[in-house]
C-alpha cells in the first residue's frame, strides 16, 4: 500500500492535489470496513449463536450489545490501519509535517469506523434476514461470494488503469468523493489544512450518528435476534420409505453436507474453478491474445499451450477439496483387504 500511494506523489504534486492520497486511503478504509463488517455483523449483532446463553444471564441487553459493538470496532481499527496509515505516512513525508497534523489524524482515526459499521450492519442485517427466511441459508452467502469475487478480481487487475484515471481526473474525483461521503471533506481539512473545526465536526458527526444507531438497535435488539434465530420449517410432512445407502454413499453425503455448511470453505475451494471458467470464456471470445493479457507478457503461439497447462494446474491446485472422511474410508478398505482373517 505504501508503494501504491508513493507512485501518486509526483503527478498529484504537479497539480497541487497531494491530499488525494489521504482521501484515497480514507475511502479504501471505509470500503474494507464495510466489506468485513457485512460478514462480521451478523455473527456479532444479529443472529448470534450465543444469544440464548447470554440473554439468560443476569446481564442487561444493552451491556451485551455494547460488548459486541466494541468488539466490532476494535477489529476494524486493524483493517483501517492497513490502508490509512500508509497513505498518511506517504503524505507526511512529502509535505511539511506538524504536530497538529499528527494529532488531528490520530483523533479522527478513533472515529473513522463508526459510520461504516452502521452501513455494514444494515446490509448485514438484510442478508441475515433473507438467509433466515430460506431453508438453505448458506447458499445465499455462497452465491453472494461468487458474484462479488469477479468484481474484486476485475478491480484488482485494473489498478494501473484506475491510478491513471485518478491522475487525470483528480479534481472531479475529489468532488465526487466529498458528495458520496460528506465527512471526508472535514477529514481532509483536519489534516491537510490543520483545521481543528474540521476535526470537531468530523468527530461530532460520527459520534452523533453512532449514538442514534446504538440507541435504536438497543430498542429492538432482543426482538430482532429472537426472530432471526427462528429455524426454517416445512409446512407439510410426508412419510416416505427409508432408503439404505452403501458406506461410501453415506460418507459422501455426510461430507458433502459438512462441506456446503461452511460457505468460506466452499468459496476457498471454488475460487480456482471460477477463475478457470473466466479464463476459458476469455480465451473463447478473445483468442490467443487473452493469454498475453492474462500473463502480461508477449509470447509466441508455441508457448501458449505450455502457459495454459501451467494456468490450469494452478487453478486445480487452488481447488483442493480433499475429504478426510473419504480418505479414512479408502484407507480402511485397503487395510481390511491387506489383513488376512
Amino acid at each position: 500500500m505504501f508503494s501504491y500511494f508513493n507512485l501518486m506523489v509526483e503527478p498529484l504534486k504537479s497539480i497541487n492535489m497531494l491530499h488525494i492520497i489521504i482521501a484515497q486511503g480514507f475511502i479504501m478504509s471505509i470500503f474494507i470496513i464495510i466489506w468485513t463488517s457485512i460478514y462480521k455483523a451478523p455473527g456479532l449483532l444479529f443472529g448470534m449463536k450465543d444469544y440464548e446463553f447470554l440473554i439468560s444471564l443476569p446481564i442487561k441487553p444493552w451491556v451485551i450489545l455494547s460488548s459486541k459493538i466494541i468488539n466490532l470496532i476494535l477489529v476494524n481499527y486493524l483493517f483501517v490501519a492497513i490502508f490509512l496509515i500508509p497513505s498518511l505516512i506517504v503524505y507526511f513525508i512529502n509535505t511539511k509535517i506538524t504536530f497538529i497534523m499528527i494529532m488531528n489524524a490520530f483523533i479522527m482515526y478513533l472515529f473513522i469506523p463508526l459510520i461504516p459499521i452502521i452501513i455494514a450492519s444494515f446490509i448485514g442485517f438484510v442478508f441475515t434476514y433473507i438467509s433466515a427466511k430460506v431453508r438453505y441459508k448458506n447458499i445465499v452467502y455462497i452465491i453472494e461470494g461468487i458474484i462479488l469475487l469477479p468484481i474484486i478480481l476485475l478491480i484488482s487487475s485494473n489498478m494501473q488503469f484506475i491510478s491513471e484515471y485518478i491522475f487525470k481526473n483528480a479534481k472531479n474525483i475529489s468532488d465526487i468523493l466529498n458528495k458520496i461521503y460528506p465527512p471526508l471533506r472535514y477529514y481532509i481539512n483536519g489534516i491537510a489544512y490543520e483545521s481543528f473545526s474540521g476535526v470537531l465536526i468530523f468527530s461530532l458527526i460520527s459520534i452523533s450518528i453512532f449514538i442514534i444507531f446504538v440507541f435504536l438497535l438497543n430498542k429492538i435488539f432482543i426482538n430482532i435476534n429472537s426472530k432471526l434465530l427462528e429455524n426454517y420449517k416445512k409446512n407439510s410432512f410426508k412419510m416416505k420409505q427409508s432408503k439404505e445407502y452403501s458406506t461410501l454413499r453415506t460418507l459422501f453425503n455426510k461430507e458433502f453436507i459438512r462441506y456446503v455448511s461452511k460457505p468460506v470453505v466452499v468459496l476457498n475451494t471454488s475460487i480456482g474453478m471460477i477463475l478457470y471458467l473466466l479464463s476459458a470464456v476469455g480465451v473463447l471470445f478473445i483468442g490467443d491474445n487473452f493469454v498475453n493479457i492474462l500473463f502480461d507478457i508477449d509470447v509466441t503461439k508455441e508457448f501458449i499451450p505450455l502457459l495454459l497447462i501451467v494456468q490450469t494446474s494452478f487453478f486445480v491446485a487452488l481447488s483442493n477439496t480433499t475429504s478426510s472422511l473419504l480418505k479414512y474410508f479408502f484407507l480402511q478398505q485397503l487395510l481390511l483387504k491387506s489383513i488376512p482373517f
